[in-house]
This record gives structure tokens, sequence and C-alpha cells, in this order.
């Protein structure tokens, strides 16, 4: 994983050079723990779970981390 491809857009989102980004977008009240972060790739699909529902995460890193395993 290459840490200077990702760059702060702002204080709720953060971009790679190639299009993918991760972006907080709130808690969704049925999840326990603050897992208001989403990924969506360079092709601006989102990352989604084996049952297609819209992966969400608790940190901006590990929302990163799963972008960048998901669209290296």
């Amino acid at each position: 994983m290459r840490r200077d491809r990702w760059h702060e857009l702002d204080v709720r989102s953060h971009g790679r050079d190639d299009g993918a980004a991760v972006r907080y977008v709130g808690l969704d009240g049925t999840r326990v723990g603050g897992f208001g972060w989403i990924g969506s790739g360079p092709d601006r699909g989102p990352l989604t779970d084996p049952h297609g529902r819209e992966r969400r995460f608790r940190t901006a890193v590990a929302a990163k981390i799963a972008v960048d395993r998901a669209w290296p």
C-alpha cells in the first residue's frame, strides 16, 4: 500500500490519485460504535459486503485500507 496516494480533500473526505475515495457520511443508526466512513473505487463504485450492502468503517484509515485492498 502506498500511503502517498491518499490526499485529504476536507475533514470528511479523502481521495486517491486514481479517483478512489473515502468519505464520512454519518451514522446510519443501526450500528454501534460509529461506523460512518464508506469507500468507493476509481469507478465510483461503492465498496460492498458479500450481500451487496455498503460497507462502513469506524475510521478513515480502516476505510482507506479496505479500498486499497479492493482497488490496489
